[in-house]
C-alpha cells in the first residue's frame, strides 16, 4: 500500500519547484489533479530538450500525474475548481505572490468551501517581506541566501550550484510541511495554510557558515573555498590520472593513515602539517603534495588504497558515469519509463527514500494536456455534451 493513497491534491504550479513538490506526493500514492492553463499547459512543456515535439523535462515532473486543462479566468473554470476543492485535501500553487488571490483560487476561497483544506504556496521570497513579490528563479535565491557566494573558488566569481538546488529544496520542504500538515489535521481536524520560500530554504542550508559568522570576529569573511571544509584538511577534490577524486580527512587518525598508505610518514613531522589547524593554514602546499602523488595512479586505484585503510574516498563521476555505477544499480535509483505518445523511452532518477512497509513508484508517464479532463469532469457530474460545450467556449 502507498502511504497517501486516500489523499487528492490539486496541483497549480508550473516550472519545477510545485511540480516536483507534488509529484514526491504522487509518487507514494496521492491522486493528483495537475490543473493547467488551457490550452497552453504547464510552461515545462516547452522546456527543452524537445524531443518529437514534447519535452522531456516534463515528463521528470508530470509523471504519476492526471491533467485537466481549465481556464481559472472563466466563471465556468472557477466554478469547477471549486467543485474539484470540495473532494481535495491538499492545494499546491507557485504563482507570484497575490495572483492567487487575484484568480479567487487562494487560500481564503478555498477553505470557504472546504474548511479542512491544506493549503501550501511555493516562491520565490514567501508571502511576506519587501522582496515578496519578486520574480523569483533558483539562482535569485542562490545569490541573495549567501549560497552563491559561498559556491566556487576564492579567485573566481560566485557561483551557482550545478543543478536547481533553490527549487529542489523548495519542493522536499513543501511536501515535507504537506506530510506535517496531514498529520496535524488527523489529530485536530484542522487544515491550514503553508508558506515555502525558496530563500528561506536555500538561507537555512547555510547554517554552519552562519554560526561561523556569528561567533567570528567580523574581519573574518566566511566565503567561498572551492571543495575544501570549513573545519577539517585534507578535505578537497584531487586530481588523478584520468580525471578527480575526493577525500575527505575528519580526523587525526584519517590523516595518519594517509600519510601510512602512500609512504608519506614524513609528512607526519613536517610542522607545515602537523596538526588540523597547521594543515588548514597550509591547505595550499598541502593539496598540491597530494595531487602530484595521487596523479600518478587512477581515480580508482586512489580510492582502493584510501578505502583500505578507512579514509572516505570517492571518484569524481559525470552524469552518465554516475547512472551506470554499482550503488546506484544496486539501491534501483534509475527508473525506466516508456511514453508511446510522446517522447518514447527514457530514464529518470526512481524514488529515493526506501520504506520497510510504505510503498512508492513511478507507475505512469506524463499525461497529455487534458488527458483526464472527460474522467475528473464526469466525476463531478458533468455529462459529454457539457464538457464539449465547455472545451468549444475554451474553458478546458
Amino acid at each position: 500500500m502507498k502511504t497517501l493513497e486516500s489523499i487528492t491534491v490539486l496541483d497549480l504550479t508550473q516550472a519545477y519547484s510545485g511540480p516536483l513538490c507534488t509529484t514526491l506526493l504522487a509518487d507514494y500514492g496521492a491522486n493528483v489533479i495537475k490543473i493547467e492553463p488551457a490550452g497552453v499547459g504547464d510552461m515545462t512543456r516547452y522546456w527543452s530538450p524537445i524531443i518529437n515535439g514534447y519535452s522531456a523535462y516534463n515528463e521528470l515532473t508530470s509523471r504519476n500525474k492526471k491533467s485537466v486543462s481549465l481556464n481559472l479566468k472563466a466563471p465556468e473554470g472557477k466554478k469547477i475548481f471549486l467543485d474539484l476543492v470540495k473532494k481535495a485535501d491538499v492545494i499546491v500553487e507557485n504563482f507570484k505572490p497575490g495572483t492567487a488571490a487575484k484568480l479567487e483560487v487562494d487560500y481564503e476561497s478555498a477553505r470557504k468551501v472546504k474548511p479542512d483544506i491544506i493549503y501550501c504556496s511555493i516562491s520565490g521570497f514567501g508571502q511576506t517581506g519587501p522582496e515578496a513579490k519578486s520574480p523569483a528563479y533558483a539562482i535569485i535565491a542562490e545569490a541573495m541566501s549567501g549560497h552563491m557566494d559561498l559556491t566556487g573558488f576564492p579567485e573566481t566569481a560566485p557561483c551557482k550550484t550545478g543543478l536547481s538546488i533553490g527549487d529542489s529544496m523548495a519542493a522536499v520542504y513543501g511536501a515535507f510541511s504537506i506530510m506535517m500538515s496531514l498529520f496535524q489535521r488527523s489529530l485536530t481536524g484542522e487544515g491550514q495554510y503553508i508558506d515555502v520560500s525558496m530563500l528561506d530554504c536555500l538561507f537555512f542550508a547555510t547554517e554552519s557558515a552562519v554560526i561561523n559568522t556569528s561567533v567570528l570576529p567580523p574581519e573574518r569573511v566566511i566565503t567561498r573555498s572551492g571543495n575544501r571544509e570549513i573545519a577539517f584538511a585534507p578535505y578537497d577534490c584531487y586530481k588523478a590520472s584520468d580525471g578527480y577524486y575526493v577525500l575527505g580527512g575528519g580526523t587525526e587518525r584519517h590523516w595518519i593513515s594517509y600519510c601510512e598508505v602512500t609512504g608519506r610518514e614524513d609528512l607526519l613531522t613536517d610542522d607545515r602539517f602537523k596538526d588540523n589547524d597547521s594543515r588548514k593554514k597550509n591547505e595550499l602546499e598541502l593539496t598540491d603534495i597530494i595531487s602530484e602523488f595521487s596523479s600518478k595512479h587512477t581515480r580508482q586505484e586512489m580510492v582502493d588504497m584510501l578505502s583500505k585503510v578507512g579514509i572516505p574516498c570517492a571518484p569524481v563521476l559525470n552524469i552518465r558515469e554516475a547512472v551506470v555505477s554499482p550503488q546506484i544499480q544496486a539501491r534501483n535509483m534509475l527508473a525506466k519509463m516508456e511514453n508511446p505518445k510522446t517522447i518514447g523511452a527514457y530514464h529518470i532518477p526512481n524514488v529515493p527514500v526506501k520504506f520497510s512497509v510504505s510503498e512508492s513508484s513511478i507507475d505512469s508517464p506524463a499525461p497529455l494536456l487534458g488527458e483526464h479532463n472527460e474522467e475528473i469532469l464526469s466525476e463531478l457530474g458533468y455529462s459529454p455534451e457539457d464538457i464539449k460545450e465547455l472545451l468549444e467556449k475554451g474553458v478546458l
